[in-house]
């Protein structure tokens, strides 16, 4: 550990790095075994006893460093690791549904504030996934872009028209509701490679002043006397509040009681598989 946490040290002071991030792809599996006072040790858990004590003392060494954390597959998402960097980068799978899945899972163990995602060059074919909004939206954490036109002038008007509109969404709805906020799970379980008609993720402000929701139809099956529409009850309002509504897929905008909101609900239809709406929810005293 020695050897590795100078390189490290030295790398951050000879770079004046601002961020260190580590990206590595690896598959855990049985490693082998030693004598040690005794007993027969796994030398796996050696080494993350190791991998823990240097970025303790790199973090106590850094204060001001963000150390950001990736591996394929979400290799490295357990709490210790975790427990020693900022953020972390999700998983390198950015194919609709089945990321957006994994985003809803991965949320019932870690804040998505420090959950990353990318919009781009992150996986082939992703463009090929649903619309625009949906993949945007795929994004509904942290944001990367990446490698989405060769300048910003050579971006195609019809997709700046989106990334913008969603960058706007994301610094002034996603951003501010979900760091240390509510997160409910309306679709809760939902394995990555099952069909399922819907998944259903919502952000919600502690004091339930706001809300934010997107609702994905991650496939063309038909559950129940009306699969095309999702019923979208929110949880993370108040039901004395007077909210603003959005609904930004449709551009619609309406007034309505949170306790109408949370007894009635609101009717989404979606007849098309990897399409979505994103349902913000305000109260009416904000701006």
């Amino acid at each position: 550990m020695k050897f590795e946490k100078e390189t490290i040290e030295q790398l951050i002071r000879d770079l004046k790095l601002d961020m260190y991030r580590i990206d590595h792809n690896h598959t855990l599996s049985p490693s082998g075994n030693r004598k040690y006072q005794g007993f027969t040790e796994d030398l796996t858990w050696r080494y993350y006893d190791n991998l823990y004590k240097m970025f303790d003392e790199l973090r106590a060494e850094f204060p001001n460093l963000v150390f950001q954390n990736c591996a394929g597959g979400g290799g490295r998402l357990d709490w210790g690791t975790m427990a020693r960097f900022h953020n972390v980068e999700l998983s390198d799978w950015m194919r609709l549904p089945r990321g957006f899945k994994i985003l809803n899972g991965v949320s019932m163990s870690l804040p998505p504030e420090i959950l990353m995602r990318t919009f781009g060059t992150e996986s082939g074919g992703q463009v090929l996934d649903g619309d625009v909004d949906s993949q945007l939206r795929h994004n509904f954490c942290r944001m990367i872009f990446r490698g989405i036109a060769p300048s910003l002038e050579d971006l195609s008007p019809y997709l700046k028209e989106h990334v913008l509109n969603y960058v706007k969404i994301y610094k002034e709805v996603i951003r501010p509701t979900m760091i240390n906020g509510k997160v409910f799970h309306h679709t809760p379980m939902l394995p990555v490679m099952d069909s399922s008609p819907w998944c259903v993720l919502e952000y919600a402000k502690p004091d339930r002043s706001a809300s934010v929701s997107v609702l994905l139809r991650t496939s063309c099956e038909k559950i129940g006397n009306d699969p095309d529409n999702y019923i979208f009850h929110p949880r993370g309002i108040d039901p004395s509040v007077t909210y603003n509504v959005r609904l930004d897929s449709q551009g619609i905008s309406f007034k309505s009681s949170g306790e109408t909101l949370m007894r009635e609900g609101i009717r989404i239809r979606l007849e098309q598989p990897l399409t979505s709406e994103m349902i913000i929810i305000q109260s009416a005293g904000q701006k």
